[in-house]
């Protein structure tokens, strides 16, 4: 009996969790976004490809380089996987994570 009542509740909360994700479609191309980082401008080109983040490049930044490898490494990746700028800031860069953030949500603005 406890099994029936779970379903609809199983159910509810897979079609939550659907709804999470980033499910944006975007136009296929190549955009540029701009932000302001700890110390200086930050200027990124997001490429699209079958309607999802395809790449992401720091075009020019001034924050400090053993910094901003972190950023390389986990936030430019999970924004590709996730397909959104929506992502959490790294730990220990979290000025510069929120400018690169924006930055690429800018360029999305243009994809949309």
């Amino acid at each position: 009996m406890k099994i029936k009542a779970l379903i609809p509740v199983a159910v509810l909360a897979a079609t939550l969790l659907v709804g999470c994700g980033g499910s944006d479609k975007f136009k296929d191309g190549t955009y540029k976004g701009k932000s302001d980082g700890l110390k200086g401008p930050i200027e990124v080109e997001v490429k699209v490809a079958d309607g999802k983040l395809s790449d992401i490049v720091i075009l020019d930044n001034k924050e400090t380089e053993t910094i901003f490898e972190s950023i390389k490494e986990y936030l430019i990746p999970d924004m590709i996987k996730k397909n959104t700028s929506e992502v959490e800031t790294v730990s220990g860069a979290t000025t510069s994570s929120k400018a690169v953030i924006k930055a690429v949500g800018n360029a999305l603005e243009e994809a949309k």
